[in-house]
């Protein structure tokens, strides 16, 4: 429950009151599918457009959190030292009507996903199957270079269906060991680069904080040691992402 004591977790939780403090903000991106494909078109909207219509058409916010509601979420106390602060990538809120199913994938950063609002179910690889599991026996794709996906981007498993994995077609899946876990609000998660991982978002209201940075190769510990703890009220808003 370590999301529980931000002052997004009460602030991020009605969406009235959001559309009142926020709603000329631009969010980025939306997509406009509930199971995600990566073909869907995205949008960039204000904040009160989104929030007045992503209920009833499915819209889901992976956009960068605007700079005034970064206030909200105090910086975690990981990226207080060992250079973690010099390589921050993103700070993204996601939220939708629930019900949401992402693509396998993976990612090229580190992240700490905490959970506002409802409750989303993970299923997670090892790296170590990143051999088999980015094949065209594993259903995976590069849309860059497949034409069935030309109007779809990065690489993932396109060709399998996350509601209904045809092991007849891709049976390679049903010998890979795999983790499942379930996070409810206020759960935080460290999502390792390179993990696979589909994420299925229950029915209902789902918002989350999602915070990448870049791996490096070797902690500074040196840097703990030399810095002064943060004064208190170190937010999202005061880093660059």
């Amino acid at each position: 429950g370590f999301a529980k004591n931000w002052p997004a977790f009460k602030s991020f939780a009605d969406d009235k009151e959001m559309a009142r403090r926020w709603g000329n903000e631009v969010y980025d991106i939306v997509e406009t599918e509930i199971k995600e494909t990566r073909k869907a078109p995205q949008h960039e909207m204000k904040l009160s457009k989104f929030l007045n219509n992503y209920e009833e058409k499915g819209w889901y916010s992976v956009a960068t959190i605007p700079k005034p509601m970064q206030t909200e979420v105090p910086l975690p106390p990981h990226f207080h030292c060992g250079h973690f602060d010099q390589r921050m990538h993103g700070a993204v809120l996601w939220q939708s009507r629930g019900g949401t199913k992402s693509v396998i994938h993976n990612d090229g950063q580190d992240a700490v996903n905490c959970q506002m609002d409802g409750v989303k179910h993970w299923a997670i690889w090892h790296p170590k199957y990143g051999k088999k599991i980015q094949s065209r026996k594993f259903g995976w794709v590069d849309a860059s270079r497949d034409k069935d996906f030309k109007e779809a981007y990065g690489q993932f498993g396109g060709r399998v269906d996350v509601d209904n994995v045809d092991l007849e077609r891709f049976p390679g899946w049903d010998e890979l060991e795999w983790y499942e876990l379930w996070m409810n609000p206020g759960d935080c998660l460290f999502n390792p680069s390179t993990w696979y991982h589909t994420v299925h978002g229950e029915p209902g209201r789902s918002q989350s904080v999602l915070l990448w940075w870049y791996r490096q190769d070797n902690f500074n510990a040196t840097d703990c040691e030399v810095k002064q703890p943060w004064p208190p009220g170190v937010t999202l808003a005061d880093c660059t992402w």
